[in-house]
C-alpha cells in the first residue's frame, strides 16, 4: 500500500528547509561572507557561526523582530565573535554587516516567494504546519512573507519549551491538527533534528538533501528523499494522492 494515500497533513522545518530550498544556513551565511570580502578562514567562520546560534537561543530574539531583525541579530554575533577570537578589524563591522545581512536576506526572501506558491497549491488538499526551533518570532516571519495563512499550526521550540531533536515536539503538531503521525508527513533538511525524531514519532519522513556543512548520509534512511521543494509536489503528485 502507497503511505501517501493516507497522508492528511505536512510538517516542515523552517530554517534550512522553506527559507534556504535545502542549503544550511551556515553554508547560506558562508555565501553571504564571500561576497562581502570578510577576511576569515572558514573553520574560523564556523566557530562564529555556532556560538552565535547558542546565544541566540537565551532570548536575545523579540517576537516582534522580523526575519531581517533576526538574521541582522545573528551577523551582529558572528562578527562580535570573530573580532574578539580572530581578530577581524572591528573598523570594517557596519560594512560587512550590512552586505552579509543583504545578500542572506535577499536569497532567503527569493526563496520564500517560491515556497509560499508552494504552500498555497498543498494547503488546497492538506493541513500543512511548520514544527522549527526558533526564537519566539516564527509565526512574525511566516507572516512577513505571507506563508502563515496557509498553516493549521506552527509550533515554535522558543513558545512551547521543547527543542528538535526531542520527538514530543512533533507529536504535539499533530496533535494540534488532530491528524495521527502515520498520516502526516515530515519534511526538513536536517537528519538529525529532523528525520530520526519525527520517524520515532511515527511519522513519514521526506529529507531534503542539500548543501550542508557536514555529511549527514543517516538522511538516506529517510523514507523519500528529495533534493528542491518543488520535488515535494511531484513526488505527492506522482502517487495520485488528489
Amino acid at each position: 500500500m502507497n503511505p501517501f494515500h493516507s497522508i492528511k497533513a505536512i510538517l516542515f522545518d523552517f530554517g534550512g528547509t522553506l527559507d534556504t530550498d535545502g542549503v544550511h544556513w551556515s553554508e547560506k551565511f558562508w555565501e553571504a561572507y564571500q561576497a562581502a570580502g570578510v577576511p576569515i578562514k572558514k573553520t574560523e567562520y564556523e566557530k562564529a557561526f555556532v556560538d552565535a546560534g547558542d546565544h541566540l537561543v537565551s532570548a536575545r530574539i523579540l517576537p516582534h523582530y522580523n526575519f531581517k531583525e533576526t538574521l541582522a541579530t545573528q551577523i551582529e554575533l558572528q562578527l562580535q565573535f570573530l573580532e574578539i577570537h580572530f581578530g577581524l578589524p572591528s573598523v570594517y563591522h557596519n560594512h560587512y554587516k550590512e552586505v552579509i545581512l543583504t545578500y542572506a536576506y535577499e536569497e532567503a526572501s527569493k526563496t520564500l516567494d517560491k515556497t509560499k506558491q508552494i504552500l498555497e497549491r498543498l494547503s488546497q488538499h492538506l493541513l500543512l504546519g511548520v514544527v522549527s526551533n526558533f526564537y519566539g518570532n516564527m509565526e512574525t516571519v511566516l507572516d512577513e512573507f505571507g506563508i502563515l495563512k496557509y498553516l493549521q499550526v506552527v509550533i515554535d521550540s522558543a513558545k512551547v519549551g521543547i527543542r528538535k531533536p526531542d520527538p514530543a515536539i512533533f507529536r504535539l503538531a499533530t496533535e494540534h491538527l488532530g491528524i495521527a503521525p502515520q498520516n502526516t508527513l515530515m519534511v526538513g533538511d536536517s537528519f538529525d533534528r529532523d528525520i530520526i525524531p519525527a520517524k520515532q514519532c511515527g511519522c513519514i519522513t521526506v529529507w531534503l538533501e542539500g548543501k550542508s556543512w557536514k555529511d549527514e548520509v543517516g538522511g538516506k534512511e529517510a523514507d523519500y528523499i528529495i533534493h528542491s521543494l518543488s520535488e515535494l509536489e511531484t513526488l505527492i503528485y506522482n502517487t495520485k494522492l488528489f
